[in-house]
């Protein structure tokens, strides 16, 4: 099921639920810097198959979701909180935050901002500061050198989602593919988000984070590789770590096998309290 939820500052969230009588737990999928919710599909149909009920949202900036011409409107902390807002308005039962990269950030934010919402998170390819490659003085002040004068255009994009199962199976830099999430995200809004992710140090949120948590690294993965997730994972109070072998940091769409086993095996045992 489509809906949109409105934000309390007016941003149109666009997402998808899908709901079983009885499931022990919702999971709320957030998608990565330039993606949307349909990159998730298969992992969707994989907890459906299972009677878990599912929400995926279009992170503002992105996919149908809607843009602001404000930029503090892109501050991670109040794309957080549209997530909390939605889960609260909406009831939803027993929540889990499952995000992939900007998706995992904002998943620390929303849970650091409502840690009692939560029943847990689990965290893929992702960490509470930027990649190290984005760490640079000069990279980031290049993207903000970009940022500044682009935002005076308008914010143009293609307004559909991407189809995902074409670029299954692509590396971590596949230049076609992240052309094509920029066009789809419009490069306004991707300049904006990633100048707050640049910027970012949330290692102050991590001890509000108690509730269990799964951490997962694509073996392969360049832009957060697997040190950074084990240092993310042992920060953390209630953290397990799962290694997906010969994975990138596309793991969401190249390998939603092994993702959804490891979510659900990480589950099993939260499903019997």
């Amino acid at each position: 099921m489509a809906n949109h939820f409105t934000t309390s500052d007016g941003i149109s969230l666009y997402y998808r639920c899908r709901k079983f009588r009885g499931s022990p737990h919702t999971l709320i999928f957030l998608h990565g810097l330039g993606g949307n919710l349909t990159a998730w599909s298969m992992e969707r149909r994989f907890f459906h198959g299972r009677k878990i009920s599912t929400y995926a949202i279009d992170l503002r900036g992105h996919g149908y979701s809607g843009r602001s011409e404000d930029p503090d409107s892109y501050k991670l902390p109040r794309i957080a909180q549209d997530i909390n807002e939605l889960v609260i308005a909406k009831k939803i039962s027993h929540p889990i935050l499952v995000g992939h990269c900007f998706g995992g950030i904002i998943s620390i934010i929303a849970a650091a901002q409502k840690p009692s919402l939560y029943c847990s998170l689990v965290l893929i390819d992702t960490d509470f500061k930027p990649p190290w490659f984005a760490t640079d003085l000069l990279d980031i002040n290049l993207i903000r050198a970009l940022e500044k004068p682009l935002s005076h255009l308008p914010d143009i994009h293609f307004p559909s989602h991407t189809n995902y199962q074409q670029w299954v199976g692509t590396s971590d830099w596949d230049w076609p593919r992240i052309f094509h999430d920029i066009l789809h995200t419009s490069l306004k809004s991707y300049l904006r988000i990633t100048h707050e992710v640049t910027g970012m140090d949330n290692s102050h949120l991590l001890h509000h984070l108690k509730m269990p948590i799964l951490v997962i690294s694509g073996q392969d993965d360049t832009i957060y590789p697997p040190k950074t997730a084990i240092n993310l994972k042992n920060k953390l109070k209630q953290a397990d770590f799962k290694l997906i072998k010969h994975g990138n940091h596309i793991l969401v769409i190249n390998q939603p096998k092994e993702i959804s086993q490891a979510i659900i095996d990480f589950l099993s045992p939260l499903h019997k309290h």
